[in-house]
């Protein structure tokens, strides 16, 4: 009662691609899916103004332009967060150099009230090489 195309319990076979599946060390299977097309992360897009229409620049897929306008405002957003934080960390790294420069001041004046003579840069940046390297 069946037919050549037909199997013995009545199930007709369709002509589908199917994920071709590897054994692994286990039982486990893992399958694999071969894709046509590379993926795009749709970085650069383009505006039809007239067609009212937002395509990829790169592989040219119809964009929702809601969703591009959402990504467009969230990445505003982390630009504008990672601008706000380097601001601040100029602003206390500034006022670390204005107190470095402080302490700086404050040590060549006690220098000079315990009687050592005034040291040019250089000559200050040469004793401080020979203190380090212990000559």
């Amino acid at each position: 009662m069946s037919t050549d195309d037909e199997s013995p319990d009545n199930l007709r076979k369709l002509p589908l691609p199917v994920a071709q599946l590897r054994p692994k060390e286990s039982a486990l299977y893992s399958v694999t899916v071969q894709r046509d097309v590379e993926f795009c992360d749709h970085a650069r897009a383009t505006v039809d103004d007239v067609a009212r229409t937002v395509r990829c620049a790169a592989c040219k897929a119809l964009l929702d332009p809601m969703d591009r306008l959402i990504r467009m405002a969230k990445d505003y957003d982390r630009r504008r967060r990672d601008y706000d934080n380097l601001v601040t960390e100029i602003k206390a790294q500034r006022e670390r150099i204005a107190m470095l420069e402080r302490m700086e001041t404050n040590a060549r004046a006690r220098l000079r009230r315990l009687g050592v003579p005034r040291l040019e840069d250089w000559q200050l940046d040469q004793l401080i090489k020979r203190e380090a390297d212990g000559k």
